[in-house]
């Protein structure tokens, strides 16, 4: 939990100096997606509490095998609900996946 805070806050007093230095400066699209980023973070967050409930006893197993499958469903269940939010909150549209695939292709 601390190192999460301490990420946040060194993540903001980086956006405060570089916006005072006048090298940075929030575009519409992210001051509009920040709002919708949180509440698909939120919903992520609360997904993975209630499923890691649920998964308990994989969690907590004594075989490995049992742990990592709790681990990859916990993770998958987290990626699959942020991923359903960023597409049902517009934070990522078709164009932008077209965007990926023709940038990977020329690399």
């Amino acid at each position: 939990m601390a190192t999460s805070v301490a990420a946040w806050v060194n993540a903001g007093l980086l956006a405060w100096l570089l916006t005072q230095r006048g090298l940075f400066k929030a575009d519409a699209r992210l001051l509009r997606n920040l709002p919708r980023m949180a509440i698909a973070a939120l919903a992520m967050g609360g997904t993975l509490w209630l499923v890691q409930t649920q998964l308990s006893s994989w969690l907590t197993a004594h075989s490995l095998f049992e742990r990592l499958g709790g681990l990859v469903l916990l993770g998958l269940a987290g990626l699959l609900v942020y991923a359903v939010l960023a597409v049902a909150l517009g934070l990522l549209r078709r164009s932008d996946l077209g965007r990926f695939r023709r940038r990977r292709k020329s690399v």
